[in-house]
């Protein structure tokens, strides 16, 4: 027979303990001191919260990371007993109304209560309750989606009037004291020029980063050192993305002192474009990367048979592998010797050579630039109404004139500097003896210049192009 005592402590059962489970949320570290993260994990201690999960993130979607831990959580102890999510306004759950009513909803439909310390301790328990969650929902997702509009109008007012937008100066240069303009730094700007220089004679990013961190105790990557040569700023021109992480940029021209000149900017392309050809993996030959194929229009490749002949000289020839990497084959078959390609280069480059030397030019006359005399015009007018009436304003507006021309005419200089260098380059090549003393990477780099395609069917050359107009 049964004791009657233990009967009934079978029978009775301990009520399961309430479990409330905390949640805080800030979006950046100089929110308010009401909301700031320690606030909220004060006041969620203070209500008697067993577990306090907190993020940094923004409330726009649900995929932060305590997000989800408290979401699998308050799931399992839901099994077992009353549970109860806690937050102290709930925006902190979301900024988005339809992803605040989704999750109160899976909260709901798991036997999960969502407390609010603010407003009086609401809870969302009744379809009342619930309207007007889900009407401050909407409220959030107003603000965030106002809060967004403002940034993004003061980031495109910013952007037109080439601002600073958060980031640095770049290596070189620093921010005028209103931040609208990049100067040169005194400190850094012979450093930066010193590397430039040094890319230039041929040393590579690795050793330029020991260089710098041995001799000046700056540290950087050869990543940084090699989007630092290809930025606009140190070509004088501000970019902005229009979206971040969007290839798409915006491009202010001559907005501040250039670190490097225009042949200098010619030369580092030139060489940009032979790293990521060549990649380092074979010596550079004169006519690497020329040769192209008729059909698939493909870059044929240089290659070799392994084995070296008799005077100790590897065979080259190119052949061509367009498209072999999509599973498909180029139609032509056979290979071009590498010896033979050369010399109808030469050759074409000399007979264009001549001709233009040979030709007689008239030299054109000397015409001023139009922008240049609409600035005079300009200027001349601004300094008559400074004579007249001195503000500052006015002498702010010539200054800017001022520098705006001598820019123009600095750029001019160059580029008739670059005019005639080239000149002398055609001049030059014409003969047939100028070729005799370069090296391979010297040749490769004039052929680069003038851009010279050789188009190739099979085993037979069909024709040599110089695109360039010399």
């Amino acid at each position: 027979m049964t004791n009657p005592q233990v009967a009934s402590n079978l029978t009775r059962t301990e009520p399961a303990r309430k479990m409330k489970l905390g949640y805080g949320r800030v979006s950046t570290e100089n929110e308010g001191q009401t909301t700031s993260i320690e606030a909220q994990q004060r006041r969620l201690k203070e209500y008697g919260c067993n577990e306090i999960f907190l993020d940094r993130a923004s409330g726009g979607s649900l995929n932060r990371p305590n997000m989800q831990r408290l979401r699998k959580r308050a799931s399992e102890l839901a099994k077992l007993g009353p549970v109860e999510v806690v937050v102290t306004a709930p925006e902190r759950l979301s900024r988005d109304q339809i992803e605040l009513i989704s999750l109160i909803g899976e909260f709901e439909k798991a036997g999960i209560v969502v407390h609010s310390l603010d407003a009086g301790g609401m809870s969302v328990d009744d379809p009342d309750k619930k309207l007007t969650w889900s009407i401050l929902g909407s409220t959030y997702e107003f603000q965030r989606n106002n809060s967004k509009r403002k940034i993004r109008e003061r980031k495109d007012r910013d952007r037109k009037q080439c601002r600073r937008m958060g980031s640095n100066a770049h290596f070189g240069y620093r921010w005028n004291d209103t931040n609208t303009k990049r100067l040169p730094d005194p400190d850094k700007w012979p450093i930066a020029r010193e590397i430039v220089t040094r890319y230039l004679n041929g040393e590579g990013l690795p050793t330029l980063v020991r260089w710098l961190r041995d001799s000046h105790s700056i540290e950087r990557t050869t990543t940084g050192l090699y989007s630092w040569l290809k930025s606009d700023a140190i070509r004088g021109h501000t970019s902005h993305r229009f979206v971040a992480g969007e290839k798409k940029r915006e491009v202010f021209y001559n907005t501040h002192t250039p670190l490097i000149t225009l042949s200098e900017d010619k030369a580092l392309r030139l060489r940009f474009q032979s790293n990521k050809r060549h990649s380092g993996k074979r010596k550079i030959r004169a006519v690497s990367g020329l040769c192209r194929c008729v059909s698939c229009r493909y870059v044929l490749s240089l290659c070799d048979d392994g084995r070296p002949r008799k005077n100790g000289k590897q065979y080259y020839y190119f052949r061509c592998k367009g498209k072999r990497s999509k599973g498909l084959k180029c139609p032509e078959s056979g290979t071009i010797p590498y010896t033979s390609v050369e010399p109808l280069i030469l050759e074409a480059i000399c007979k264009r050579a001549a001709d233009i030397a040979a030709a007689v030019v008239e030299p054109e006359e000397k015409k001023e630039n139009p922008k240049i005399l609409k600035l005079r015009e300009d200027l001349r007018q601004l300094e008559t109404m400074h004579a007249d009436n001195q503000r500052s304003s006015i002498a702010e507006a010539i200054n800017d004139i001022q520098r705006e021309i001598i820019d123009l005419q600095s750029f001019k200089e160059q580029y008739q500097a670059d005019q005639q260098q080239l000149d002398e380059l055609v001049q030059a090549i014409a003969t047939p003896t100028f070729w005799d003393g370069l090296g391979e990477e010297e040749r490769n780099q004039i052929y680069q210049e003038l851009r010279v395609v050789v188009w190739c069917c099979g085993r037979e050359i069909i024709s040599v192009e110089v695109d360039r107009k010399l």
